[in-house]
């Protein structure tokens, strides 16, 4: 087999050439190039068409390589070299990796310093392999095991979610639409569910963050629905057949009723925290009526509009010209 260097302006790549290289992939060919060599020769035929290693000739151009090594294939008819230009490429896709000993190989050259990439694996595709072999080679833990149920009462109940650090555990049906709304799903429409069998208004301490029992304040209208919902039978629910979705169109309906934009639920909170600080009551009071467990999360909610107006009037004094920031 005989080696020849070729002007990589004389080469033409193949017509019928279904395999295609990214920008990137050019990228790293060119990366490797430059460290290795040019190691592969190029495929070509008499009349200097490419028919193996059109991915090598477009790394040569980024580097501004003159000239290539190729090896002339005239054996080959045109129906051969069609055929090759596929097999070329599909028969190497056949092949598979022996993941533990390439996590090794991986291993080795990271602790060599040797700059990774030029491998053509990406750092995201190496932690995941070291992370499927350590798995495969440690045995399993007591996280691993799967607690048998506990014959005492249940304290989790349908739509708890429960706080496991960065991420959410919802007790729900995995039929309910309504259970894959998101994280706001336990303020939206949670307590329409509430069945009339257990009623009540205090969240017991195993439901909460801070592990206490919370009593939640209601109004003589709200303790009468919950004194009357006790003498309904035990199958149906406090409100009734009312749904989240009919109150969302209701509060559709009444937003484009009063030609208001960018309004958020949430907001209502903040807005009735700060009316009610501005009516003089103290945090420690609103933030039992917003149900919150800590002071200073209600102050993060509740601004007195009195001091609101002064901060307000001190910025546009400070904005005047003809005043000086001390």
């Amino acid at each position: 087999m005989k080696i020849e260097y070729t002007s990589v302006r004389e080469l033409r790549p193949h017509p019928n050439n279904a395999r295609t290289h990214s920008k990137k992939q050019i990228r790293q060919i060119a990366k490797s190039i430059a460290q290795f060599g040019f190691c592969n020769p190029v495929l070509v035929d008499d009349a200097k068409q490419i028919i193996a290693g059109h991915g090598r000739v477009e790394a040569a151009k980024l580097l501004g390589i003159d000239a290539v090594p190729t090896v002339r294939l005239s054996h080959l008819s045109d129906a051969d070299k069609r055929a090759y230009v596929l097999a070329d490429n599909k028969l190497a896709e056949k092949a598979g990796w022996d993941r533990e000993l390439l996590a090794i190989e991986l291993q080795g050259l990271i602790e060599l310093d040797v700059e990774i990439e030029l491998t053509g694996f990406e750092m995201a595709e190496i932690d995941l392999l070291f992370e499927e072999v350590r798995e495969a080679n440690s045995a399993s833990g007591p996280e691993d095991t799967v607690p048998e149920p506990s014959p005492a009462p249940a304290v989790s109940q349908t739509g708890d979610l429960w706080l496991l650090g960065s991420h959410r555990l919802l007790c729900g049906d995995a039929r309910d639409q309504a259970a894959y709304s998101g994280r706001r799903w336990r303020r939206s429409g949670r307590i329409l569910t509430l069945q009339s069998s257990k009623p009540s208004c205090t969240k017991p301490a195993a439901t909460t963050k801070t592990r206490n029992d919370h009593n939640v304040v209601l109004n003589d209208p709200a303790r009468a629905l919950l004194r009357e919902s006790k003498t309904r039978p035990t199958d149906t629910k406090v409100f009734g057949d009312l749904t989240y979705d009919a109150v969302k169109d209701d509060w559709a309906q009444l937003l484009k009723a009063a030609a208001i934009k960018d309004f958020r639920r949430h907001d209502l909170r903040h807005s009735f925290a700060s009316f009610v600080v501005s009516a003089g009551f103290t945090l420690n009071d609103v933030g039992a009526l917003l149900g919150h467990s800590n002071p200073a999360t209600t102050a993060r909610y509740a601004v007195d509009e009195r001091q609101r107006s002064a901060s307000d009037a001190a910025g546009a004094a400070l904005a005047r010209p003809n005043i000086t920031k001390v």
